[in-house]
C-alpha cells in the first residue's frame, strides 16, 4: 500500500512548506492526474480513438497490421491526454503555492491573485508550443475582458502567461508578460529554485501513477468489429469512419 503520509512528508521537506498544503498537492496529483486518466482510459472506445488521427499518415509510414494500428494511435492518444491532464495538475500547484484562486466564468485564465489591492491575472500553459495562435488568442482576449471589468471599479489589473516548463518566447504585446518557467514558478511560490525542486516533488509523486498503459484487449475486438479482418486493415472502412 502507498504510505501518501510518507510521499506528503517529502514534498513538504522538498519545497519547505507545511504538510496541508504538501498534501493538497498529492491529492491535486491523484483527483487532477491519475484519476482522469485512469477514468478516461476505462471509457475509451476505438472511436474516439482514431478517428482525429490521419489515416493517409499512418498509410504513408507503414502501418499495416490491425494491432500495429491500433497499438501506436493508442500511444499518441495516451501522450496528448497525459499532457492535457499533467497541464490540470500544474494549474493547481499554481494555486496551492501562491494562495491564487481559479476565477469562475473566466474562461482561459487559470489564476487570479491579489497583491497590494491590484490584479494578477495568469494564463497558464505546460510549456511554449501549448501557446499555439488560437490559444494565445483566446487567453489575451479573456484577460483583456476582465482587466476592463477591473477598471471599471479602480482596480489595476496585470495579465501574464507562465508556462509550467520552459524558457521565455519571444512576443509583441507590450502589456501581457510572458514569463519562462523559472520565473513563473518563482513567483508563484517565492522561492527562486522552486523549478528545480518540482523535478524532486515530481519524482516524489511517481508512487502514485498507478495507471496500466497497455492497450486494453477490449479495443482491439472493438476494431475488429469496425474495420480489421484478423491482422487486416479495412482502409476503406477506416476513412469512412474517420471522414465520412
Amino acid at each position: 500500500m502507498i504510505d501518501k503520509d510518507a510521499i506528503a512528508a517529502r514534498i513538504a521537506a522538498i519545497i519547505g512548506v507545511g504538510l496541508e498544503r504538501s498534501h493538497a498537492i498529492v491529492d491535486a496529483f491523484e483527483n487532477l492526474f491519475v484519476g482522469k486518466v485512469v477514468e478516461k482510459l476505462a471509457g475509451l472506445r476505438v472511436k474516439e480513438l482514431v478517428e482525429r488521427k490521419n489515416p493517409y499518415l499512418y498509410r504513408a509510414t507503414g502501418v499495416s497490421t490491425c494491432e500495429e494500428y491500433i497499438q501506436r494511435a493508442f500511444r499518441e492518444y495516451v501522450a496528448g491526454m497525459r499532457w492535457t491532464y499533467f497541464g490540470h495538475f500544474c494549474e493547481s500547484v499554481a494555486q496551492i503555492m501562491s494562495g491564487g484562486i481559479k476565477p469562475e466564468g473566466k474562461g482561459e485564465i487559470d489564476l487570479e491573485i491579489w497583491r497590494g489591492g491590484e490584479a494578477y491575472l495568469y494564463a497558464i500553459k505546460s510549456g511554449a508550443s501549448g501557446l499555439n495562435a488560437s490559444s494565445q488568442k483566446k487567453a489575451i482576449d479573456d484577460m483583456d475582458s476582465a482587466a476592463n471589468r477591473f477598471a471599471e471599479d479602480g482596480v489595476v489589473a496585470h495579465k501574464k502567461i507562465g508556462f509550467g516548463y520552459g524558457r521565455r518566447v519571444k512576443y509583441e504585446k507590450n502589456d501581457v508578460e510572458l514569463m519562462a518557467s523559472k520565473d513563473f514558478w518563482a513567483e508563484m511560490s517565492g522561492d527562486e529554485d522552486f523549478y528545480i525542486k518540482l523535478l524532486d516533488v515530481a519524482d516524489a509523486l511517481s508512487p502514485l501513477f498507478q495507471v496500466n498503459l497497455e492497450v486494453p484487449d477490449r479495443l482491439l475486438a472493438e476494431a475488429n468489429e469496425l474495420f480489421c479482418e484478423g491482422e487486416t486493415i479495412r482502409w476503406d472502412k477506416v476513412i469512412r469512419l474517420v471522414s465520412g
